[in-house]
């Protein structure tokens, strides 16, 4: 999560519980102070979202992927055509397998999963 989700998430549980536990808010000032919380949580969510960030990994990966270490490859056969994508180690050039690509379909899920914008396809 962003820090500017985190501060909003924190201050609204501080209004919450000073509002109901310490000293009651006055109606009118509670109201502005949760609505800066809630411009707080929303602007930090859509920063996050432009930004490509995300803290929840997709449950349909099944690998990790760390693009600092490892690229993004098809495996394409050239005598059978079959069609394999996953992640290649940029220093060893290891190939880890992750899905078989059966349709155009199956390339735009495993685009779609890592978030990738393009994916090279080696012979």
């Amino acid at each position: 999560m962003s820090k500017r989700v985190l501060i909003g998430f924190a201050a609204f549980i501080v209004i919450m519980i000073v509002d109901k536990l310490i000293m009651p808010i006055p109606d009118l000032v509670a109201l502005i102070l949760e609505a800066i919380c809630v411009v707080l949580i929303v602007t930090g969510a859509i920063k996050a979202r432009k930004a490509g960030f995300t803290t929840e990994k997709d449950p349909r990966a099944t690998v990790d992927y760390d693009p600092e270490k490892q690229e993004p490859v098809i495996r394409s056969s050239i005598c059978t055509g079959e069609k394999a994508a996953g992640f290649k180690d940029k220093e060893s050039g290891k190939f880890t397998e992750v899905m078989l690509i059966k349709s155009p379909e199956d390339e735009r899920l495993f685009m779609e999963i890592y978030k990738l914008d393009e994916v090279k396809t080696e012979y």
